[in-house]
């Protein structure tokens, strides 16, 4: 395996535990995007209060900030500690199949 493989494999390993959340509103998150994210997952998806969701950072994506109203947000991007809780919330959104936030079907 080449030096070129080797740093391509590593960069994926380090995403392996990163999620995108779409159509979450700009600024909806305050100050605090962890502690929005965490709220938003046992809201919006009914997870049990017992799963404990560990997340190292969240932040919008890099890319500048959409000035026509009209246009989607940015995502945000989630690194979890765990990859187990990582896989259990995508399988949980695709049960629900209908999601709402502030009211509104995502």
């Amino acid at each position: 395996m080449d030096l070129t493989a080797k740093c391509e494999d590593l960069q994926n390993r380090l995403r392996r535990n990163n999620l995108r959340l779409y159509q979450v509103p700009e600024g909806s998150e305050g100050c605090d995007m962890i502690g929005f994210v965490k709220d938003l997952i046992h809201k919006v998806l009914n997870t049990p209060p017992e799963m404990e969701v560990k997340i190292e950072r969240a932040h919008r994506a890099f890319i500048s900030k959409p000035m026509d109203t009209a246009a989607p947000p940015r995502s945000i991007i989630v690194r979890f500690l765990d990859f187990t809780v990582k896989g259990a919330i995508p399988r949980q959104a695709w049960s629900q199949k209908q999601l709402t936030l502030q009211g509104k079907p995502r």
